[in-house]
């Protein structure tokens, strides 16, 4: 029964990577982080100060902890005590400078591993702040905490009532501290996660069903490196700091 299902398994995956290749994809907007220092001011900006779930960092601008060097992102936390918290790390964002409605999103990444670190590719509803969370819609195209061999794929957004709605899944036995792709395929029909071009969740938006109406404007992407936090919860004493995420690019295709 066991290699059956591991068959069965392994039948699956090579379908859904066939499905995947068999798209065709134009490139719209990217970012291979070429330069030096700061990222590009015309794709990115920033999140600032402390911003969400109890996280233990302050999020800054500073190449201390967001740079570019030898052709990759580097985000880095570091046990920097600033205005009244002990750790600082950055949030990039590409709201204003590269909003995307449908496509292909993704970004070739090696995580670093440890407890109380939250590493986190995704994006939000152009609309927010102006329209609150989770009304904006979020796709997380992945999330790992602490020392798991677990990307996590999720979407959130909320009901006719306002009440969050979350839909996710999870791809095992990944050492993300090898390099990896990470991606979505967002149509007007579906989105669709994958890692290594193997799909592992989808969620269905045809006619906005389900109240995912957010899914049918457009996005931003978002790249942090968080510490602590309601979910991971808070270093100890084998977290190894400094700790940096790498980045190699972001691309964001859209269907032809």
């Amino acid at each position: 029964m066991k290699t059956t299902k591991k068959l069965i398994f392994i039948a699956m995956c090579l379908l859904f990577t066939l499905n995947a290749n068999s798209q065709k994809f134009k490139l719209i907007w990217a970012d291979e982080f070429n330069g030096t220092g700061l990222p590009d001011s015309t794709k990115w900006g920033y999140e600032d100060g402390y911003v969400r779930n109890n996280e233990l960092q302050y999020y800054t601008r500073s190449t201390n902890n967001v740079r570019q060097h030898n052709g990759k992102l580097e985000i880095t936390v570091r046990k920097d005590p600033m205005k009244g918290f002990e750790y600082t790390s950055a949030s990039i964002i590409s709201q204003t400078k590269g909003d995307f409605k449908y496509g292909k999103i993704e970004g070739r990444f090696k995580i670093p591993s440890g407890k109380g670190l939250w590493a986190c590719f995704w994006t939000l509803g152009s609309n927010f702040p102006k329209t609150a969370w989770p009304s904006c819609g979020e796709i997380d195209i992945f999330e790992h905490i602490n020392s798991e061999t677990i990307i996590h794929g999720t979407a959130h957004w909320a009901d006719e009532s306002g009440k969050h709605i979350g839909k996710g899944s999870n791809f095992y036995n990944v050492d993300v501290t090898k390099w990896h792709t990470y991606s979505i395929v967002w149509t007007p029909t579906t989105i669709k996660w994958y890692v290594d071009k193997f799909q592992y969740h989808e969620i269905y938006i045809t006619n906005a069903e389900n109240s995912t109406e957010e899914y049918h404007k457009p996005h931003y992407i978002l790249i942090n490196l968080p510490i602590g936090g309601s979910w991971p919860g808070p270093p100890d004493s084998t977290t190894v700091l400094p700790a940096t995420m790498y980045c190699d690019y972001i691309r964001v295709y859209k269907m032809e």
